[in-house]
């Protein structure tokens, strides 16, 4: 079985208001879209990033080309864009960081189904880049057709002539005078019916995706809380803390161990011998009691020190009694 190799799918719904992104920091993370405004206020990037609307990408271009200039900074390591963005792109530092969405399609499975959004195929390529359990973080799903502040400009096709409040995302100045956007489903269940078709594909290749926001209306996925997975990765943090601990106090056991087998060789100082051990036991068991689990091995310890210094005491008195009844 392969390792469980975690990724997040980072979605910029209302749900994600007032998440500390520093709990991001174990996980590889894959960012959307236009939330790189909000990325610059806080000083935090994403590992990966993708845009795949025809129209939010042109719209964007000049500050996407700046996230790939400057991402030996800011820490992005791989572009996922459509092929008319590309080309608006053009030449520029970091190139070989962008992937083209369009051009990887024509062979990979994963990318083959519609409709294409950005949330649902950021998810596949997740795939594609090998990892096998993708959790899902402000994907809600849950969009305002036209928010305040938009007009239609051709067919579905809007632009933001007014900066209003946005209920589509979690901080305010997502979309920004002068954006262009697509309205989000010109088709009845536009972006729920992506994430289906992913996720069936998905599926397919035994990817696990789990959906971080009880609340939304992607239902292609069983559902869990960040708690979830933050708790299991810390799970799995303790235990190697664990084991690196118990490790260190079976190490020490066994040099009080020896220590005392070179002592009771010496009649004259069993006693003190035997203190020394107990203390030194004790103070093992002390770096040992951070939970319940080394508490239990530092116990064991313990008693086998103490089992051992005893045994060698008696041992030691019942010869001087057979030394004195040959007198």
């Amino acid at each position: 079985m392969d390792a469980e190799k975690k990724a997040i799918i980072l979605g910029n719904g209302p749900s994600l208001k007032g998440f500390d992104f520093s709990r991001l920091s174990q996980f590889d993370v894959f960012g959307l879209n236009a939330a790189y405004r909000f990325w610059d206020e806080i000083n935090w990037y994403p590992k990966y990033y993708a845009c795949l609307d025809l129209v939010v990408g042109l719209s964007h271009a000049s500050e996407i080309k700046r996230l790939i200039e400057t991402s030996d900074e800011n820490g992005i390591e791989l572009f996922l864009l459509r092929d008319n963005l590309v080309e608006e792109i053009g030449s520029c530092h970091n190139h070989h960081k962008i992937i083209n969405f369009d051009i990887v399609r024509r062979t990979a499975f994963l990318f083959g189904s519609d409709p294409i959004t950005t949330g649902s195929h950021a998810a596949a390529w997740a795939a594609l880049l090998g990892y096998n359990s993708i959790y899902l973080l402000g994907i809600d799903c849950d969009y305002k057709e036209i928010v305040p502040g938009a007009r239609n400009t051709d067919g579905y096709e809007l632009e933001i002539v007014e900066e209003q409040a946005n209920p589509n995302y979690f901080f305010e100045g997502y979309q920004r005078k002068g954006d262009r956007f697509n309205i989000p489903n010109p088709q009845k269940d536009l972006h729920l019916r992506s994430w289906r078709q992913v996720g069936h594909r998905l599926r397919k290749h035994a990817v696990k995706v789990r959906n971080a926001n009880a609340q939304s209306k992607v239902d292609a996925f069983e559902f869990c809380t960040f708690e979830d997975i933050s708790g299991s990765a810390s799970g799995e943090a303790d235990a190697e803390r664990n084991k690196s601990r118990i490790q260190r106090g079976i190490q020490r056991l066994k040099q009080y161990g020896s220590f005392l087998v070179h002592a009771s060789r010496r009649r004259p100082v069993l006693t003190g011998s035997f203190l020394v051990i107990c203390i030194a036991a004790s103070l093992s068991l002390g770096s040992l009691m951070e939970d319940s689990v080394s508490f239990f091995w530092g116990m064991m310890g313990l008693a086998f020190v103490l089992a051992i210094a005893l045994s060698h005491i008696l041992a030691f008195r019942f010869a001087r009694s057979l030394q004195n009844a040959d007198r």
